[in-house]
Formats: structure tokens, sequence, C-alpha cells
């Protein structure tokens, strides 16, 4: 968490906006993160162990995005993804522009903001890709996607472009599993923890409920990816 919070600092520093080397400095800092939790993902036995003791349990802005990385390496690997550093690298920086907006905004469901605040909400993927290129980080256009629109919705309700089914880029439906995931997975003081079933059984709830045709994310990945979470004796 430390070596990420250096990243962030970093990234909103404007002083160091005209740094020739900025940008390679912390592109490489987070491969390098990223391939220290893969080492420590496979010094785990399986994969139900490290989801249970690996990810940091409280709701943190800080967390959020290393929680996304093992997310991103864990369910990759599941899927048989060969882009997992790509889509992991996407998954650490794509909520960097809820800084730039009113912090109180991502706080509330998208029903209770105002039309002027949703639009400002809504910003926020594409602010988090302003702010990578501010410091000349280059992302690759599966990263672009990625973070563009994980806020799309498989059934077509989602934003900003209204994508669904086979127009909704795999990495982006990914991403957007991976950051529900981590907001199940995690809870605010006051609340009981969960186990990562417990958590998953939250977003397929999720899934069904939050959209009006009740298709959030693509099923196909959920189905390959809830393996993950099914018990010795074949209940979910």
């Amino acid at each position: 968490r430390e070596l990420y919070r250096q990243m962030l600092i970093r990234l909103f520093d404007f002083s160091l906006d005209a740094h020739p080397n900025v940008g390679r400095d912390i592109s490489e800092d987070a491969e390098n993160l990223i391939i220290r939790i893969e080492q420590l993902i496979y010094q785990y036995p399986d994969a139900r162990s490290c989801l249970e003791e690996l990810p940091y349990p409280r709701k943190s802005a800080l967390a959020n995005g290393i929680n996304c990385v093992f997310y991103a390496l864990l369910f990759c690997r599941q899927l048989g993804f060969a882009a997992s550093h790509e889509i992991a690298f996407a998954a650490l920086f794509h909520n960097l522009g809820l800084a730039e907006i009113d912090p109180k905004l991502p706080l509330l469901h998208e029903s209770d903001l105002s039309g002027a605040e949703l639009l400002v909400y809504q910003r926020h993927p594409a602010l988090s890709i302003e702010i990578l290129l501010r410091k000349v980080i280059k992302l690759t256009p599966l990263q672009e996607r990625a973070i563009l629109h994980h806020h799309e919705n498989y059934d077509g309700t989602g934003w900003p472009a209204a994508l669904a089914g086979a127009t909704l880029p795999t990495e982006a439906a990914l991403l957007s599993i991976i950051g529900a995931f981590d907001y199940c997975n995690t809870t605010s003081p006051g609340e009981n923890a969960r186990s990562s079933q417990e958590a998953w059984q939250q977003l397929l709830k999720f899934h069904r409920e939050s959209t009006t045709l009740g298709k959030k994310f693509r099923p196909e990945l959920l189905a390959r990816i809830g393996v993950l979470f099914k018990d010795p004796n074949g209940s979910k």
C-alpha cells in the first residue's frame, strides 16, 4: 500500500508534469507492484485461501486499486486470459479520476445523484485516463477501453456509451466485475466482515437487481469466475 501511495503522490504532483521520466518511472513501479502481488498469490495453495487472506477487508480508496489487482490476476488466471498484467495495470489506476471530483459523489448511489451530479460522477473514467496521459504514461488500447468503459452494463444500461452484449469489450466487462467485487468484499466500520463466498453472492444479487433489465455483468464471465467460489460440496 505504501508503494501505491507513493505512486499516487507522484501522479497528482503537478510540479512533476514536466519531468521527462516520471511516467516511465511510475509505469515501472506499477509493473513491479503487479509482479510482487502475483508472487504473493502464487504462495497460496489455492485461489480460495488467497481470496480469504490477501485483500484488504475495509473500504479504502487506497486499498481499492491494490485489491483490484489481486482480483484481476486471479480472475484472469481462472479465465485463461493472457493479458493479465495489462488488465491488472488498468485495475490499479481505473478510479484515479474520483480524486478530481466532489468526494461526496462516489459515496452515493447513482439513483440518489441529481442530473448534474451524475454527469460529474460519470466523468471519472475519462479523468483517470487524462491523469495518466498527463504524466506521459502510455496506455495500451486494451487498458484505455477497460478504464473508459468499466461502468458499462451487459444489458446496455451503463455509461458512457451504453454498450451491450458483444459490443462491450471483454476487458471492460471484466474490470466491471473486479471493481464491483471489491465493493462487495469490503466493509465499512461497524459492518460485519464477509467471506469471499458471501461477497460473490452479493455481487450476483447486484447483477440481477441493480439494472432495469437485470443483467449488469457478462453472464459468461460470471459463470467462469464463479467456479472459484464453489465449495467442495458443489454449492455456490
